[in-house]
């Protein structure tokens, strides 16, 4: 054989191999892309004396963009946005903050979204007997999160029990 065709089959070889790698690289880099965007839910119940509140948090490195948050009361067969199943507060009491979660809501990473905030003066008795109330409702509840990343991947639905709310009971 003559050199010159020794180096041009040489010439194809390497170029066949640098084509074989630089896809199965580009894939990589694509699903490492795909990762490094992806949000992680987390509902967290924060129980005091002077505050009761359900917030989802991203803990992700990327937008948690919501499909869906309900809450389940398994006992009596409700389900839908947490500020319509907890009872209603007596008159001149009033939620800090609460949500309806409408699909498309994006949660930018390290931030949080308040479901359900409810602010008690200790010292008024009509608030500590519904913050009590509260307790033993939402400590029934399950939360359920659909939700999406930017690629629009599924994802299995986040639950979370409320049972922290139940740990004040004798």
């Amino acid at each position: 054989m003559k050199p010159e065709i020794v180096i041009a089959i040489c010439a194809v070889i390497v170029s066949v191999v640098s084509l074989v790698t630089s896809i199965y690289f580009s894939w990589c880099m694509r699903d490492h892309n795909k990762r490094s965007v992806r949000p992680l839910p987390y509902v967290e119940a924060s129980d005091f004396e002077n505050e009761l509140s359900v917030r989802l948090w991203n803990n992700g490195p990327g937008p948690l963009i919501l499909k869906k948050v309900i809450a389940l009361h398994e006992k009596e067969k409700l389900s839908g946005h947490l500020i319509d199943l907890v009872p209603s507060p007596p008159d001149n009491l009033f939620f800090n903050n609460f949500s309806k979660v409408s699909s498309g809501i994006a949660v930018l990473p390290g931030n949080s979204l308040n479901l359900l905030d409810f602010g008690v003066d200790e010292n008024d008795a009509k608030a500590v007997r519904y913050r009590d109330q509260l307790r033993d409702f939402l400590g029934n509840l399950v939360v359920q999160v659909e939700y999406t990343d930017i690629y629009e991947l599924p994802f299995p639905i986040y639950m979370k029990d409320l049972t922290w709310f139940h740990r004040h009971r004798s």
